[in-house]
């Protein structure tokens, strides 16, 4: 199975507010900036239409993201980053899904809950990690849209999954998923819940800012999902019309097994600081000098 991702000319030809001087501008700037990668045209279309079409925005934006590819590695991986030994494969313990059709808003969603809910082989950082390339891979293979909801299923999440959980990385990916993501993130449905959602919700809130926390809806009753994720857009198996999330997740996989390659050398590029002309990005000296939560309790 081959996939392709968008073209230029294809995103051009689908969005006039992406304007071609606009986009060439950011490119000589890149170009300029010592410390930049050398970022693809399609990409920073991306960055473009995230920033609302605005140039200083995206430069913003562009220089953000890459540079907190450096702070992360846990999450990006790339040069450098040795991951640590994991005895299984990652995707026989989580499911990562484009689910096939977007939300009655537009809205691309994405679906993320355990497969095997067995707590020792649950690894928190190599999951948002895959989360992540997911995500880099959609939006190469697809360009932008109005905006991503995404689905997160806590069934069989138990206290013993949090033990895995570090709390840098929680306060890294919410970092990045607020400041640094080239997508808008627009809903996040949490369902299936159980007493364990207040524990996840206190790991999570401190590093929330209102913006997202809002965003957040946790639903007790999968009907009132349903009235914002219609049952024809949700997996059989939790209740919709569409194939079953092993199926839909198969499909979504091969898609990535497909686009691997150069999802993985765009991945690879980040900034060179020692190289950087200007003074470090304020928002990334904001986040590392945040209080690092190095323990919180969760019993």
């Amino acid at each position: 199975m081959k996939f392709e991702h968008q073209t230029c000319e294809e995103e051009y030809a689908r969005d006039p507010k992406l304007d071609k001087e606009d986009i060439q501008q950011l490119m000589q700037w890149i170009e300029k900036q010592p410390h930049m990668p050398r970022v693809s045209e399609y990409h920073v279309m991306q960055y473009y239409h995230c920033s609302d079409y605005s140039q200083q925005k995206a430069k913003d934006l562009l220089d953000l993201h890459y540079a907190y590819r450096n702070e992360a590695l846990e999450l990006f991986h790339g040069p450098g980053y040795e991951a640590p030994k994991y005895p299984h494969n990652i995707w026989d313990i989580v499911y990562i899904i484009e689910l096939p059709k977007p939300s009655p808003e537009g809205y691309r969603l994405i679906y993320c809950g355990l497969k095997d809910t067995t707590p020792s082989k649950y690894n928190f950082d190599l999951s948002l990690h895959t989360f992540i390339k997911a995500m880099m891979t959609v939006v190469m293979e697809q360009g932008h849209c109005p905006g991503y909801a995404f689905i997160f299923d806590i069934h069989g999440i138990v206290i013993s999954h949090l033990a895995t959980v570090s709390i840098s990385s929680v306060r890294k990916f919410l970092y990045f998923v607020q400041e640094a993501v080239p997508v808008k993130v627009k809903a996040v449905h949490v369902v299936n819940i159980s007493p364990i959602i207040d524990r996840l919700m206190m790991l999570a809130k401190p590093f929330l800012k209102k913006e997202l926390y809002e965003m957040i809806h946790i639903q007790s009753d999968m009907n009132v999902f349903y009235q914002s994720v219609p049952k024809d857009l949700v997996p059989s198996d939790i209740g919709g019309t569409l194939p079953s999330r092993i199926e839909l997740q198969a499909i979504f996989k091969a898609k990535l097994d497909a686009m691997e390659s150069c999802v993985d050398e765009e991945l690879r590029l980040r900034t060179d600081e020692k190289k950087r002309a200007n003074k470090p990005n304020a928002k990334l000296m904001h986040n590392s000098m945040q209080g690092s939560f190095k323990k919180l309790a969760i019993d």
